[in-house]
C-alpha cells in the first residue's frame, strides 16, 4: 500500500494557486509499498522518521511540492515508526504520521497531540490518501479545523487508527487539498473567446428551433501528423526529466473530414494533404446519401464557418436533397460536438500509438482511419457529445 500525505496552505483564497502539489514521483524498493509525504505549503517542513531511537536524522522539505518517501519499515524493538513533521527545527509544532507494520497489514494513524495552538497545520489543513481507497480509508483535516474527527487531539484517543492491506503497490495519488478542502475540486476551465457575438449566437438559435438532436449532422475537418505520438509526460526518477527520441520535423500531414450525429460518426475520409473546396463538396455529396429530407432524422447539416464551407455548390445540393444547412456562430465551440470527439479521438490515438509503431506498414492512414472509426462507433460517448453542445437526447 502506498500512502500520499500531502501538505497544502490555503490561509486564504489569495494562497490557492501556491498550494498546488507540483509533479512527484515514488519508487520503493519494497513490495510492500509505502508513504510519501509532499509538502505544498510556502514553508520548509522538517521531518524526522523515528523508530527505536530519538536520534532520527533532520529531513528538510522545502515548500513548492518538495517529497520525502519511504518504504514500510519495522522498529527493531517491536513498536511502531512516527514521521514527525515541523516547521521548526526545534520541534516546537509537531504533526505525527505514525504507522505499524503488523503483515499482511498496516496500522496508521495521524496525530495532533504536539501540534501547539494556532498551529500552521491547522491553517493550512492536511490529508493521507492511498492508491487503493476500495480497502484503504482516508483522512482529511480542513483548514482551521483545530478538533479534526480523523486524527487524535489527545493521548487517550482511540478512534482515528486505520487499518489497511500492505501488498498492493501502485501510481501515486495527488490531492489539491488546498481546493478540495475548501469544497473547490479541480476542473478544467472552458475558454471563451471575447470575440463572441451575443447576436449572432441568437440567430443560430433560432435558425435550429424547430430542430431535434436526432435531425443534426454536425460536419468538421482536423488535420494530423505523426507527432502526435510524442508524449509530453513520462515516469522518471525525482529530479530527472524523462527524455523521449523523435523526429522534430513534421513528416506527411493527413486530414480527417468526419460527419458526426447523435449515434456516433455516419461518415469518414482520411486523406493525405489538405481540404479545400472540390474535397469538401465531394465529401458533402457523398453524406447526403446517408441523410433524410427534413423533417426526417439526419436532415440537418450543421458546419463552422470555413470560407470553403461556403459555397454555392453545397447550398444547392443540399436543397435538391431536402437538407437543411447550417452554420455555426463564430467563435462558438461550446456549440460544436466536434470539440470533445476531436479531443477524445486524440487521446484515443495516444493511447494506442504502440499499435502504429509495432506495424508501420500497415500506413498512417489506415492506423488513423482505425482509430476514427472505433472512436466513432461509441454511442453513448455521441450522446454526451451532444448533451455538452447544448442538446436534450431525443429519439426519432
Amino acid at each position: 500500500m502506498m500512502f500520499t500525505k500531502t501538505i497544502a496552505a490555503i490561509a486564504s483564497l489569495g494562497a490557492l494557486a501556491s498550494a498546488l502539489p507540483a509533479t512527484f514521483d515514488r519508487r520503493g524498493n519494497s513490495a510492500a509499498g509505502g508513504v510519501d509525504i509532499i509538502n505544498n505549503m510556502d514553508k520548509t517542513i522538517y521531518l524526522w522518521s523515528v523508530s527505536n531511537t530519538a536520534d532520527a536524522e533532520m529531513i528538510t522539505l522545502p515548500p513548492g511540492g518538495q517529497g520525502y518517501s519511504e518504504d514500510w519499515r519495522l522498529n527493531p524493538d517491536g513498536g511502531g515508526i512516527s514521521i514527525k513533521l515541523s516547521t521548526t527545527p526545534d520541534q516546537s509544532d509537531v504533526l505525527q504520521y505514525e504507522y505499524t507494520l503488523v503483515e499482511p497489514t498496516i496500522y496508521w494513524d495521524l496525530s495532533c497531540i504536539n501540534m501547539g495552538s494556532g498551529s500552521t497545520f491547522t491553517t493550512a489543513g492536511f490529508a493521507v490518501t492511498s492508491n487503493d481507497s476500495g480497502n484503504c480509508p482516508s483522512a482529511t483535516c480542513k483548514p482551521g479545523d483545530s478538533a479534526c474527527a480523523d486524527a487524535y487531539l489527545i493521548p487517550t484517543d482511540d478512534h482515528a487508527t486505520h487499518g489497511c492491506p500492505d501488498a498492493v503497490h501502485g501510481s501515486m495519488r495527488y490531492q489539491s487539498c488546498a481546493l478540495e478542502c475548501e469544497g473547490w475540486p479541480k476542473k478544467t476551465a472552458k475558454q471563451k473567446a471575447i470575440e463572441r457575438n451575443a447576436n449572432l449566437r441568437d440567430e443560430y438559435y433560432h435558425y435550429i428551433s424547430d430542430s431535434c438532436s436526432y435531425h443534426l449532422v454536425y460536419v468538421d475537418e482536423s488535420g494530423c501528423d505523426k507527432r502526435i505520438g510524442f508524449r509530453k509526460t513520462g515516469w522518471s526518477p525525482l529530479g530527472v526529466a524523462p527524455c523521449q527520441v523523435a523526429k522534430f520535423h513534421r513528416d506527411q500531414r493527413f486530414q480527417i473530414l468526419p460527419a458526426y450525429a447523435q449515434d456516433g460518426v455516419v461518415l469518414s475520409r482520411v486523406f493525405q494533404g489538405s481540404t479545400d473546396a472540390p474535397v469538401f463538396e465531394d465529401f458533402i455529396e457523398e453524406l447526403l446519401h446517408h441523410c433524410g429530407k427534413w423533417p426526417e432524422p439526419k436532415s440537418v447539416l450543421v458546419m463552422d464557418n470555413a470560407s470553403f464551407h461556403h459555397s454555392e455548390k453545397i447550398e444547392q445540393i443540399c436543397i435538391k436533397a431536402g437538407v437543411k444547412l447550417v452554420y455555426l456562430p463564430p467563435y462558438s465551440p461550446d456549440l460544436n460536438p466536434f470539440e470533445e470527439l476531436f479531443a477524445g479521438r486524440k487521446a484515443f490515438i495516444k493511447r494506442h500509438w504502440q499499435a502504429y509503431e509495432d506495424n508501420p506498414k500497415q500506413g498512417f492512414d489506415s492506423f488513423l482511419e482505425w482509430c476514427v472509426e472505433t472512436v466513432g462507433a461509441r454511442k453513448r460517448s455521441a450522446e454526451g457529445h451532444f448533451g455538452n453542445a447544448g442538446w436534450t437526447i431525443e429519439e426519432p
